[in-house]
Formats: structure tokens, sequence, C-alpha cells
């Protein structure tokens, strides 16, 4: 298991540096000013897709064969790229959470009950995204699951780019929800994250290759 995590992880440095780079300017930019949403959602949703760049990689190369001959169970295979999406989607999460944590302590972010909100459904949005792409790659492969994952993108981004107007319009507050909505977001989230990573397993080790 760990030589598979290794191994994804040496093809991340190979093939998605620019990626990463591209990651850190948005997030930098998330820190410089208030309508910075985009720039901290932006991050989250490539994070969440890095997962299915190594799918293909994998099945151009014909990985996903020749790793039948390794001593490696399609459980395995599959459970690596879970790992590697929630390392991925945990990291942006953090550094995410604590810039604009430094920016609300400072006076010039949103406010508490806001950025809780905001940590809660950016959190929920990358969670989403790799739990519905995943599951289709695993079962049909990249090209045929292309579709699926244009969809994903789609909703995910969408739902990003409505959550700002959404909490202007509903006016939350502290007073009014408090943080346990958030709370249980975002562990709804993370439950969902669960059940694909069970559904992929079983559906991977039914699949024929």
């Amino acid at each position: 298991m760990k030589g598979l995590f290794l191994k994804d992880c040496y093809m991340i440095n190979k093939y998605c540096r620019a990626v990463f780079f591209l990651m850190l300017v948005f997030l930098a930019v998330s820190a410089a000013g208030d309508d910075n949403l985009f720039f901290t959602i932006y991050p989250m949703m490539v994070a969440s897709i890095i997962p299915t760049t190594l799918l293909s990689y994998d099945e151009k190369s014909g990985w996903n064969v020749y790793s039948g001959t390794l001593p490696y169970s399609r459980s395995q295979l599959v459970s690596v790229k879970y790992l590697i999406a929630a390392v991925l989607i945990a990291g942006i999460w953090i550094i995410a959470a604590a810039i604009q944590g430094i920016r609300t302590a400072a006076g010039v972010g949103l406010a508490w009950e806001e950025l809780s909100w905001t940590l809660s459904i950016l959190l929920l949005l990358g969670l989403i995204s790799s739990s519905g792409i995943l599951p289709v790659m695993f079962k049909y492969g990249v090209e045929k699951g292309r579709m699926a994952y244009y969809i994903m993108i789609a909703v995910t981004c969408g739902g990003g780019v409505a959550f700002p107007q959404i909490i202007e319009k509903i006016n939350l507050s502290v007073n009014v929800q408090g943080y346990l909505i958030p709370v249980l977001l975002a562990a709804a989230g993370i439950v969902l994250f669960c059940i694909s990573w069970i559904v992929s397993i079983k559906i991977y080790v039914k699949r024929e290759i």
C-alpha cells in the first residue's frame, strides 16, 4: 500500500507541478481581498479531481492491467486513490482555513459564523466532487466515465458560485443557525466520501479489465 501511495506521489510530482503552483497562486490571491471565494473554491475543485488525472495516466500506461501481476489487491488500488484525494482535500482545506481564519481574526474577513459556513461548504464541495466522480471512473474507465466527470465538475462549481448568493439571501447568523449545521454539513461530506470509497471497491473488484 505504501508503494502504491509513493507511486502516485511521484506521478503528482511529475505531472501536476504546474497545477499545484496555480492552486497556491489562487490561495495567495484569496488572502488579498473580500470577494475571494472563487479563489478559495477553485483550488479545492482542482485538488478533488487530481486522483482522476492519476487514473487517466494509469489507464493510458496500462498500469491497471500490469498491477494485476503485482501483490496488490484491487481494494488497495482503489483505496490509494481515495487516500490521495483525502490528503489533497484536507491540505487545501487547512491552508484555506488558516488564511481565512487569520483574515477574520484581523477583522478584515468574514464573521466567524460566516467563516464556519464557508469552510464547511468548501470541504463538502471537495468531498462531493471526488465521491461522485471516482465510482464512475472505476466502473467504466476514464474515457467512458468522462461525461460524469464533466457533469460533476459543473455541479460542484455551480454550487460553489451560488453559495455566496445563498448565504447573502438567507442572511445566516450565529443567532439563527449557530455552528451546528456547518458541522453537520462537513460530517455529511465525510460520510458520503466513505460510502463512495466502499462502493468503488465493490465496483472495481467485480470489474473485468
